[in-house]
């Protein structure tokens, strides 16, 4: 069924490049322009990890700084200037690898360590903003991560209709979870038989 679905999302994916092209190459010739009105999504997750607040911080940012692997295959960053990453104003690329594989870019609009981290997606497939929070919780962080974004490509919005796109994002994202308490358990683990 992954297989099938995986197919019907590439071929959406390249019937909407197709159809954006054609039309497009009609409105120039005919010297016309359309307003496309895009979808918006609105979704929010969240998590509870087992660190605290500023271990959790630091391990999402060396994520996307491509020192620590524990998101993939389902997310992979690159960011600009790695060194820089976790700054107001730097920049990561993002590629996502689950049924449908959008690219964007986003830049870094606030980061308080350990407290919150909020991103504005500003090309690509979705434009928009992404907030990270990071609460206590007991000897816990609870982790909450806002995306609110509209479609940017045509095939996204083409496809919207027929995959939950945001069903797919927090898929995404809970993987991402999963994989960030594993990875801070294991630190845990390794600090304290060293």
């Amino acid at each position: 069924m992954r297989d099938f679905v995986t197919e019907v999302a590439a071929s959406l994916s390249y019937c909407g490049r197709r159809l954006e092209a054609i039309v497009q190459q009609q409105l120039a010739l005919e010297g016309s322009t359309v307003r496309i009105t895009h979808p918006e999504f609105d979704v929010n997750d969240e998590a509870l990890i087992d660190a605290d607040p500023m271990t959790t911080f630091h391990a999402l940012v060396d994520e996307v700084r491509g020192t620590t692997r524990w998101w993939r295959p389902h997310f992979e960053a690159k960011p600009r200037n790695p060194a820089q990453f976790g700054e107001v104003g730097s920049i990561v690329d993002v590629q996502i690898r689950w049924i449908v594989r959008p690219r964007f870019s986003a830049r870094v609009r606030e980061a308080e360590a350990g407290r919150r981290f909020r991103v504005e997606f500003f090309r690509g497939a979705f434009v928009g903003s992404g907030d990270w929070s990071f609460e206590p919780a007991g000897q816990r962080t609870l982790v909450q991560f806002r995306w609110a974004v509209r479609s940017n490509q045509w095939r996204y919005s083409l496809a919207a209709p027929f995959v939950d796109l945001e069903a797919i994002h927090s898929k995404v994202v809970h993987a991402g979870f999963k994989g960030l308490n594993e990875h801070v358990r294991e630190q845990d683990a390794g600090s304290r038989i060293g």
